[in-house]
């Protein structure tokens, strides 16, 4: 009985289709989960780097705008012309889109 299992056609067809296939899975199953970690790890390496880069920008216009005017002696005084936090809000947004630029074209 065994050698007519094994005589037969599609016994000669499927089986090492179902070998190749558990063959894949495995390596499938295998390889996956490193490939997945590796990925994670790589996007909040550079997701980090982003955030402390927009850290960094917020920090030096701060200290560029608003620190050199108090070391400076100047006076503030409350002005219903909020027009500072409008300025303040565009040029990050600026800085913010020339860095993004940098970071493509660096990780081009």
């Amino acid at each position: 009985m065994n050698s007519e299992f094994l005589g037969k056609l599609s016994t000669r067809l499927f089986a090492p289709v179902i070998i190749i296939f558990v063959v894949v899975l495995i390596v499938l199953f295998s390889y996956i989960p490193g490939l997945t970690e590796e990925h994670a790890i790589s996007s909040a390496i550079t997701s980090a780097e982003g955030t402390v880069k927009q850290y960094k920008t917020i920090r030096g216009y701060y200290t560029k705008n608003i620190i050199k005017k108090i070391k400076a002696g100047t006076e503030f005084k409350p002005h219903y012309n909020h027009k500072g936090e409008q300025m303040f809000y565009h040029s990050l947004q600026l800085l913010f889109t020339i860095s993004v630029k940098n970071l493509k074209r660096m990780a081009s």
